[in-house]
């Protein structure tokens, strides 16, 4: 099918999610160079590059997206197009993916995927439906199997997170991962003291009567910080209330692992 190709500006849109995205075939500099090239070759007008790093696209909440949006229908008698390396750059959700549509050609601003051409018909409005569903379900499944692998890891003993709780390390162990050898956590015994002192000060111990958190976080600023940062109550709170000082490890940051739960999803 083909793309229109009357001079008209447009706004580029490039976004990756993780780390590993950022390294292989969907990298930004990927994304935006094809793109580029595309409009070069139709002599378009880029008015604006919006770039998004780390943000998923199943949900709306990424500031680059809302700044394009926002800049595209402030814009709409410049801006013709919105291009995207492929519809799954901008969405994973085929509502969002139909209301932001509907709102944009209200403004006469198509959505373009250079590697997934449809056109304005009826069947190309299909066939647009068609990838936002089979992007919707691929990042379901997909996400569905990350899980079961984070839950895994965890009840194995391995950690997750990409840094240590306060009063932990990562330690590498000779277990391959995903990325380099799979972590567990050590004492950091040098935050270890300073985790200690936190609870001995708020259940009234060695140091004297419990005190709340506020008293805590004021005491701890007058002798050390929190990894080169003032400490803040949320910080200590966060420790206080944080599982894994009882040895319970957390599968996604916030799920408790069970020994007995089962691997699959609802």
């Amino acid at each position: 099918m083909k793309q229109p190709k009357q001079k008209m500006g447009v706004l580029l849109y490039a976004r990756v999610s993780t780390p590993g995205q950022a390294k292989k075939e969907l990298s930004i500099e990927d994304q935006i160079y094809q793109m580029r090239n595309w409009c070069k070759e139709r002599q378009n007008v880029i008015l604006g590059e919006y770039i998004e790093l780390g943000r998923t696209a199943t949900n709306d909440e990424r500031p680059e997206f809302q700044s394009m949006i926002a800049d595209a229908l402030e814009r709409h008698k410049e801006v013709g197009f919105i291009v995207v390396h492929s519809f799954s750059r901008a969405f994973r959700n085929v509502n969002d993916m139909v209301i932001y549509g509907r709102t944009l050609k209200q403004k006469k601003i198509r959505l373009i995927s250079i590697t997934q051409p449809v056109d304005e018909s009826p069947m190309g409005q299909m066939m647009q439906l068609i990838y936002g569903m089979m992007d919707q379900m691929f990042s379901s499944e997909n996400s569905k199997h990350v899980r079961r692998g984070r839950r895994a890891n965890a009840r194995n003993g391995f950690y997750n997170g990409s840094s240590a709780p306060f009063g932990y390390k990562r330690v590498a162990t000779d277990k391959p991962g995903h990325s380099g050898f799979r972590k567990v956590l050590a004492i950091n015994e040098d935050e270890a003291v300073i985790v200690r002192e936190i609870f001995d000060r708020y259940e009234g111990g060695i140091y004297g009567p419990p005190v709340g958190m506020k008293k805590i976080t004021k005491i701890l600023n007058a002798k050390c910080t929190y990894r080169g940062s003032i400490w803040r109550a949320q910080q200590v709170h966060r420790i206080l209330s944080d599982e894994v000082y009882t040895g319970v490890y957390m599968a996604e940051g916030r799920t408790k692992m069970n020994p007995n739960e089962d691997d699959e999803d609802d």
